[in-house]
């Protein structure tokens, strides 16, 4: 009953819509692996990120003109937020920051975290 009043905080603090602003890769065992790209949003090229109130999520992605869609829910918990996807789910930890909310993926078998930095619409 408590986590869930925990989470019904956090949402309202996340929803919104977001604009992927950039993208990191750090710590990786191969220090070649480490990068950080801007990302700017073209009618071509843009990667939005939609967290409602109710709970759900969609992101949409345009890469060269090509258009995909991911939804599913979201629980927040603290500061970490779990997408799940049909058939897989992705935990993240996140932080909102002047109209900003990074997520923090955990670091893979090679070291490398991920960092999506997304501006708020």
């Amino acid at each position: 009953m408590f986590a869930s009043c925990d989470d019904d905080e956090n949402i309202p603090k996340i929803v919104g819509i977001y604009t992927l602003t950039e993208e990191s890769v750090s710590g990786c065992n191969d220090p070649l692996e480490n990068v950080t790209e801007p990302k700017t949003c073209t009618a071509s090229d843009c990667t939005t990120l939609t967290l409602s109130g109710d709970g759900t999520f969609s992101e949409v992605e345009i890469d060269n003109g090509v258009t995909t869609t991911d939804s599913g829910t979201y629980v927040v918990n603290g500061t970490q937020i779990t997408f799940t996807y049909p058939g897989d789910s992705d935990v993240a930890e996140f932080t909102l920051n002047s109209g900003n909310l990074v997520l923090t993926y955990p670091a893979d078998g090679d070291g490398c975290v991920e960092a999506d930095t997304y501006g708020k619409n």
